[in-house]
């Protein structure tokens, strides 16, 4: 962690899905810094695993909402025993070591912990690794016999993928490659961040699924896995911003929501209220706000920046710190929306005003 990119990206996460648990991996900093994360991102409690050096390092940030028990905690694996809709579940939080030469330990442990484990169990994070060349675009291809050790884990283990969404290439980056005196810089995308259910968390979780988000302010696509025993049905609250009062159309939208015909005489007031936030609804579907759109815009630049390997990282590093000044210029919308003066900006988020301002979920997600 530390580029505001990804701080900005993070902050947005939890505002637009309040997940019930956060792991961070490859965190480079201590519990100090991370405890100030937490503050910031509204979240109850903090489990960290230090940094050795300027590398490594883990954070697992979750809600008392879910009572933890901390079964292992290495540089390597978060295992804890938590109770979700009444059932008692495991939940490892894995990320797999970048030296290939130690990365069977870690499949190891895994495979011990599986062993005597026959209770609903969850994995998730980033495994360094792929279960074959079909997950992996550019650079050489590599053995088939190379991939058997984390095949045999997730075998051994029992695990079983979730659907998804999203582009499942979650990191991107370019490699040296070539012989010497002709070395070339190749963009290489592999599916290094998944995650998986034994039988008995399928049984119980069966509508669990996985989204990879976009990336943002990393190589890492974020990973968002929605914890369901049923279908979700979102709905949606309506939330008037108070940046549309001036904006072309919405006063018409009003007053066509306020004039909307009904049957009978005399339309209640809270009837007019319900017909108002129709058409406001409809006037905002193609109206966005600046700050909202130059962030999309930004976000697909960013997009075709990471696919483009003719992109120099002096422009890849002006997109990131033009998205960190929209978001900036976003804060003055979430301190409208707070109701109360407590977003102080270049300090704000604290759990008040995530709480003041994000009400209701949408499940456990991750």
């Amino acid at each position: 962690m530390g580029p505001k990119t990804t701080s900005r990206r993070l902050e947005e996460m939890c505002r637009m899905y309040s997940p019930g648990f956060l792991f961070l991996s490859e965190t480079k900093n201590d519990l100090v810094y991370l405890q100030n994360v937490q503050v910031s991102l509204g979240f109850d409690c903090l489990k960290t695993v230090e940094p050795i050096g300027n590398s490594g390092g883990l954070a697992l940030f979750y809600s008392r909402d879910y009572p933890v028990k901390f079964i292992y905690v290495c540089d390597r694996l978060i295992d804890i025993e938590t109770i979700i809709d009444g059932n008692r579940v495991f939940i490892t939080f894995v990320y797999g070591d970048p030296v290939v030469q130690y990365r069977e330990l870690v499949w190891k442990r895994l495979t011990r912990i599986g062993i005597v484990r026959s209770e609903p169990w969850f994995m998730i994070g980033d495994f360094n690794e792929i279960i074959g060349n079909h997950e992996k675009r550019g650079g050489k291809k590599r053995s088939e016999s190379s991939f058997l050790p984390f095949c045999c884990m997730i075998e051994n283990c029992g695990m079983i993928d979730f659907p998804s969404t999203g582009s499942l290439f979650s990191w991107v980056g370019k490699r040296s490659c070539g012989v010497a005196g002709r070395k070339r810089r190749d963009l290489i995308k592999c599916r290094l961040d998944r995650a998986m259910g034994n039988e008995e968390w399928h049984s119980i979780y069966s509508h669990t699924n996985v989204e990879y988000l976009q990336h943002r302010g990393s190589d890492h696509k974020p990973l968002l896995a929605s914890i369901q025993n049923k279908p979700y049905r979102p709905y949606k609250h309506f939330i008037f911003d108070k940046r549309w009062i001036n904006k072309p159309g919405f006063k018409e939208s009003v007053q066509e929501g306020w004039a909307f015909p009904s049957r009978g005489e005399g339309v209640p007031f809270f009837q007019k209220i319900k017909n108002c936030r129709q058409t406001i609804s409809i006037w905002k579907k193609s109206n966005k706000t600046n700050t909202e759109k130059l962030i999309l815009e930004l976000h697909s630049q960013l997009d075709l920046a990471y696919e483009d390997e003719n992109f120099s990282t002096e422009d890849l590093l002006a997109l990131k710190w033009k998205l960190c000044q929209a978001y900036r210029d976003e804060e003055i919308f979430w301190k409208l929306k707070s109701r109360e003066i407590w977003l102080q900006l270049g300090d704000m988020n604290t759990k008040f005003f995530h709480a003041s301002t994000s009400k209701g979920g949408l499940g456990i997600k991750f």
